[in-house]
């Protein structure tokens, strides 16, 4: 009952799309290779139509349905593998399986473009706790410095950001593994660091706000061992410290 429902509210929402949008969807969708190419050679300008859902672009689709196949084929007719839909995301974003990443950045696909709305690739994994695409984007070369409009990077959405909707609220550790993904790739300034530990502690209850926190604060507790040391080297010059003995005085018999 509920496909049915959904499938009769997709139908209103998209009833604006064309019956060729439709099919040319449905092809991609399937991987029909013969079908996609009819459509590209009986429509040119089918690779600027709107898909379904979201307003997809025919690259989007073609992640959406894992047919990775088919986005050599569109880039050939002028397809853009870093165009964003309506919602201002990149087709990256749905590669969302192991080695569905490298693929498409082996394709072409950027990492991060100014005309994606704000967040990253990895942000928006991050948020939605899809810890094995984060970590491909990662391992793939995000810039990790990168901060968002609102001045925040990766490591802060992973310390906000926790597993609130699964169900049964069942501990999830997602973010956590993204926040510990990226301690162990980068040295992450100090004071980002403190700003990290104070968002993870704004949600104590959380299993992954607490890992996270505990990752955290091992780090700093880690930098502040290091100045410890290295206080302690600088306070010797290098040279080999020689220990003096105190000879017991003599007294002589003027003295006695």
């Amino acid at each position: 009952m509920k496909g049915l429902l959904k499938q009769a509210f997709d139908a209103i929402k998209y009833k604006r799309l064309k019956p060729e949008a439709w099919a040319f969807s449905a092809a991609i969708d399937k991987g029909d290779v013969r079908k996609v190419e009819m459509f590209l050679k009986k429509f040119p300008d089918c690779i600027s139509w709107k898909l379904y859902p979201h307003d997809y672009t025919s690259i989007h689709a073609a992640a959406r349905a894992r047919q990775f196949d088919l986005i050599p084929l569109l880039q050939r007719h002028g397809a853009d593998i870093d165009a964003p839909c309506a919602e201002g995301y990149p087709p990256l974003l749905l590669a969302q399986r192991k080695g569905e990443v490298a693929k498409m950045v082996a394709m072409g696909a950027k990492l991060h473009d100014a005309r994606w709305t704000g967040l990253t690739p990895l942000m928006q994994a991050t948020i939605y706790a899809c810890s094995l695409q984060a970590e491909d984007l990662i391992d793939a070369g995000t810039d990790l410095s990168i901060r968002d409009s609102k001045g925040w990077t990766a490591l802060m959405y992973a310390s906000k950001f926790h597993s609130h909707w699964h169900a049964d609220y069942e501990v999830n550790y997602e973010q956590a593994e993204v926040a510990d993904y990226i301690l162990k790739k980068i040295r992450v300034p100090e004071d980002e660091l403190r700003t990290c530990l104070a968002l993870a502690k704004e949600d104590p209850e959380w299993g992954s706000a607490q890992k996270t926190a505990g990752l955290l604060q091992a780090e700093l507790d880690k930098r502040e061992q290091e100045r410890q040391q290295a206080h302690i080297a600088s306070c010797n010059d290098g040279t080999p410290q020689k220990t003096v003995v105190m000879k017991p005085l003599k007294l002589s018999q003027k003295m006695l």
